[in-house]
């Protein structure tokens, strides 16, 4: 069973992919523009960045109950972000805004509902 504390880390999980799905509403989903618009980039990176910080919060009974996040993978970009910000793959990291993060705030989202009902 989750605990409360688990729960209001998938609360600010959503957050941030609130963030993420504003600043893609905000300067659009072009890929050219993403990859050459520092603003955009920072903001995506930084919401990439926060997620991956907020699930090492998670219990690990939690991301066992859970396994359809890739909760570590998530951690592993968020190091990426923090200690190879230079380094990243702007191809991936736009793959990851397209499809990862609504997908992950999807599931946080069920989690949520099954958890309220």
């Amino acid at each position: 069973m989750s605990s409360t504390r688990d729960l209001d880390v998938i609360r600010h999980i959503l957050r941030h992919c609130g963030n993420i799905a504003a600043s893609r509403a905000r300067f659009g989903d072009d890929f050219e523009i993403f990859a050459n618009d520092l603003d955009y980039y920072s903001s995506v990176a930084m919401g990439i960045f926060q997620i991956g910080e907020l699930t090492g919060h998670l219990s690990d009974d939690f991301k066992m109950t859970y396994p359809g996040v890739p909760w570590h993978q998530i951690k592993g970009l968020r190091n990426v972000v923090a200690h190879r910000y230079e380094q990243i793959d702007t191809e991936i990291l736009w793959n990851t805004v397209q499809e990862r993060v609504p997908e992950l705030a999807d599931y946080c989202n069920i989690i949520l509902a099954e958890r309220h009902s």
